[in-house]
């Protein structure tokens, strides 16, 4: 709950809103108290883990990542975003390589995923980092601000990933 003015600041910024999917702008205090609230149930439900990413050097958090699960398949959809101060710095790499490998290692997932919208390679590039595979082009398949956006979908096997680490 610390965490939610640092997580308001950072998420009420039009570019981050405009890359995601699910991120509203603007974004104020009470929607981070709400989101950071929501994330125990969640993961007891067994229907989202939310992690901070924080900074090793600073103790901070720069954004968050998690993974929506989908037991009856046994995979899950990774998601993640970072405050607009730590793009392009390797972070959402670090963060989605290591929960990828916890999510094959600790929960035993056979496939992870993750679509970004197109408008957004730099996320592309994240994904293919951590070597995931592009799958295919969701055309229109996102309806944002009264648009509809394509979007890409990623995904890698519990063998490949393993093979790729």
């Amino acid at each position: 709950m610390s965490d939610s003015a640092k997580v308001a600041e950072m998420a009420n910024h039009k570019e981050i809103a405009t890359n995601t999917q699910n991120l509203p702008f603007p974004y104020e205090q009470h929607m981070a108290l709400d989101w950071i609230r929501a994330h125990p149930h969640m993961y007891e439900d067994d229907h989202m883990l939310t992690l901070a990413v924080v900074s090793r050097k600073k103790g901070i958090v720069m954004g968050a990542i998690g993974l929506e699960i989908d037991s009856t398949n046994n995979n899950a959809e990774l998601g993640y975003w970072l405050g607009t101060d730590y793009w392009g710095q390797g972070f959402a790499t670090e963060a989605a390589k290591r929960i990828v490998y916890y999510g094959f290692n600790d929960l035993n997932y056979h496939r992870i995923h993750s679509i970004h919208l197109s408008q957004n390679p730099a996320s592309g590039n994240v994904l293919k980092k951590i070597g995931m595979t592009h799958e295919g082009t969701y055309r229109q398949h996102i309806l944002k601000w009264g648009e509809y956006l394509d979007a890409e979908l990623y995904g890698i096997l519990k063998d490949e990933f393993k093979s790729s680490i």
